[in-house]
């Protein structure tokens, strides 16, 4: 099965004519997992924490990486009843993000509605 992260298009850069392109540096793992976590505790609604759980590069030559994160969020349930608890009630969930070079998430979605 094809991953969706596999079937979504980049956009590439356009070189300009007589100009060189700086030696790109890839970021160091502390950036991209600081950068896939920043990401989720902005994006995922109610989000309480996340985590970085695995890195990897995915294209070399291109700089692009995948990260793997778990995510806390509220038990849906007890929060649509209302339920009384003495401590939170929290699920994880876990995400697959797409990353390039300069720290801009390309592509994520959870990791069960995403095909291996």
């Amino acid at each position: 099965m094809a991953s969706i992260l596999d079937r979504v298009t980049m956009a590439q850069r356009v070189a300009q004519p007589g100009v060189e392109e700086p030696h790109k540096e890839s970021p160091s793992v502390e950036q991209l997992a600081g950068a896939a976590r920043d990401f989720l505790l902005r994006t995922v609604p109610d989000a309480l924490g996340a985590a970085v759980t695995k890195l990897a590069v995915i294209d070399a030559d291109k700089c692009l990486w995948e990260a793997e994160a778990d995510v806390q969020v509220p038990n849906a349930t007890v929060k649509a009843l209302g339920l009384p608890t003495r401590r939170p009630v929290v699920d994880t969930e876990t995400y697959l993000l797409r990353l390039d070079a300069q720290l801009s998430i390309v592509a994520y979605g959870l990791k069960d509605s995403v095909d291996a």
